[in-house]
């Protein structure tokens, strides 16, 4: 992807400044709660749960934070939160899917709809984007925190059933089925490999190339959706 990795692309924002720092604890809070009253909240017993933990724990999340998250979760007279999933359309045709989690769907809906709009976009009917994409889980490795070396990381990467092998800022980034996620990632932990990060993520079947306007206009929009409080995550199907 000239240079930029599919990881990289779908997390641009990863290097967190301190204005955004508590906008992003607050969206992984969210994620915590959702997990939590989803299914057990000991995360042992909730692989859900547990992603969104070690996610909190890889961006330097405060524990109380988490802790206080996971109270939420116990009580019930806190706001109910929901996810959700929308399919769209941007500048020049370029698929667009965005994850989140609201209080209010309808808020929600109305304001993904007004930024798509004003960036040149619309939403699109369920079931009509998501076909573009599939759902992997990614696995990212820092390499300077490991005692092996990157080759012998790599191996056993290949061994752990991974369909690919990127490097990106000093880490590697592992992508694999969701359905072997938590087998490979047992397999790291018992080689010693610190795994700095888990989670899912949608990649194109076929990234498209666009116009450099077309680029810049679906950049702007994905900053103003994820500025939001709701969105958590947009990914598109440019080849970048």
């Amino acid at each position: 992807m000239s240079g930029h990795s599919k990881w990289a692309q779908i997390k641009r924002k990863k290097g967190i400044t301190d204005v955004k720092r508590g906008k992003l604890f607050s969206k992984i809070a969210r994620t915590i709660i959702i997990a939590a009253r989803a299914g057990d909240r000991n995360p042992s017993f909730n692989p859900k749960l547990q992603t969104a933990i070690e996610y909190a724990n890889s961006v330097n999340m405060p524990r109380d934070v988490i802790d206080r998250a996971l109270v939420k979760a116990a009580g019930t007279d806190e706001k109910t939160l929901e996810e959700f999933l929308y399919e769209a359309y941007g500048a020049e045709g370029v698929a667009l899917i965005i994850e989140g989690v609201t209080d209010n769907k309808n808020r929600s809906t109305q304001e993904i709809k007004h930024l798509l709009l004003e960036h040149g976009g619309k939403l699109a009917n369920p079931g009509t984007v998501q076909w573009l994409f599939e759902k992997r889980a990614v696995l990212e490795i820092p390499l300077s925190v490991q005692t092996l070396s990157r080759d012998e990381i790599e191996l056993i990467a290949i061994d752990s059933g991974a369909e690919s092998i990127e490097s990106d800022e000093g880490s590697l980034i592992v992508w694999t089925k969701i359905s072997n996620a938590e087998s490979a990632k047992t397999l790291f932990k018992t080689k010693n490999v610190m795994i700095g990060e888990i989670s899912n993520a949608y990649t194109p079947l076929h990234a498209i190339k666009v116009s450099q306007k077309a680029e810049e206009s679906i950049a702007k929009l994905i900053d103003a959706l994820e500025d939001g409080n709701d969105v958590q995550n947009v990914y598109t199907n440019i080849n970048v």
